[in-house]
C-alpha cells in the first residue's frame, strides 16, 4: 500500500518566488530555487527537501539513496546564493531553462529587477577543466596508435609461429 510521507521545513527568510532547475535530459539533480524577500536568489538541493529524510542518523540504505538527517531549518549557505552580492529587488518569478550541456541550467529571477545566471546543480561533469592538458591527451593517443601499429605484426608473427609449432 502506498504511504504518505510529509515533513515541515523552516525557510531562512520569507520566499517571494519558487522554481526548480531544469536540464536537457533531467539527468542531474535538481535544485529548488527560492527568491527571497531580501533580494537573494537561493538554490538548495532537492535532497534537503525530501520528506523521507530520517530523524536520526541515516542507515547505509538511506545514505545510498542520498538521504541526509532531517533538520527543520533550511540552511542559508552563502555558497548556494546565486545572486552573490547582488540584491534583486522584488523577485516575483523564478524560471529555469536547459542548456546544451546537461550539467548546466540557466536561471532568471525577475520582478522589479532582473537577474540572470547559470548554475550547475551536480557540478560541471560534462566539461573539461581549464587546466586539462590537451597536449598530453594527443600525445597519449598517438602513442597508443603507434603501439597498436607496431604490435599488430608482432602478434601475427607469434600466432603464426605458434600455429606451425
Amino acid at each position: 500500500l502506498p504511504s504518505v510521507v510529509m515533513a515541515a521545513f523552516v525557510a531562512p527568510e520569507a520566499a517571494t518566488a519558487l522554481g526548480t532547475t531544469r536540464t536537457g535530459s533531467s539527468i542531474t539533480t535538481r535544485d529548488v530555487l527560492f527568491g527571497l524577500a531580501s533580494g537573494k536568489l537561493l538554490a538548495l538541493p532537492d535532497a534537503l527537501l525530501d520528506p523521507r529524510r530520517p530523524m536520526g542518523a541515516p542507515t547505509k540504505d538511506e545514505q545510498a539513496e542520498g538521504l541526509v538527517a532531517y533538520a527543520a531549518p533550511l540552511p542559508l549557505d552563502p555558497r548556494r546564493v546565486l545572486s552573490h552580492g547582488h540584491a534583486v529587488a522584488g523577485i516575483a518569478h523564478v524560471r529555469s531553462a536547459p542548456t546544451h550541456l546537461e550539467s548546466t541550467a540557466l536561471v532568471a529571477a525577475f520582478g522589479l529587477d532582473v537577474f540572470f545566471s547559470r548554475t550547475s546543480p551536480s557540478g560541471l561533469f560534462d566539461q573539461l577543466s581549464p587546466t586539462f592538458s590537451k597536449a598530453n591527451l594527443v600525445i597519449t593517443s598517438l602513442a597508443l596508435v603507434a603501439g597498436c601499429l607496431l604490435g599488430a605484426p608482432m602478434v601475427r608473427r607469434k600466432l603464426t609461429t605458434r600455429a606451425w609449432a
